[in-house]
């Protein structure tokens, strides 16, 4: 489940595995709802065609851990 707020707030998540069968359904509610969402992809393949300004797409290899470093520390 997507955590929903009952303040306003809203969740910062980076998603590993986006375009996958369960990947897909959690950035896309997610970025429904308004949070700020990360995915992290080989390629983007079904993700390009949602268009939330709070979903960054990122292509990159589970074994690049500079880059998934840097996107856990912004």
């Amino acid at each position: 489940n997507i955590p929903h707020t009952s303040n306003g707030l809203k969740v910062r998540m980076l998603v590993f595995g986006a375009n996958g069968r369960t990947g897909v359904h959690l950035v896309e509610q997610a970025a429904k709802r308004g949070h700020q969402v990360t995915a992290y992809v080989r390629s983007a393949g079904t993700l390009e065609s949602l268009k939330y300004d709070n979903l960054e797409l990122v292509n990159g290899q589970l074994d690049d851990v500079n880059k998934i470093r840097k996107l856990i520390e912004e």
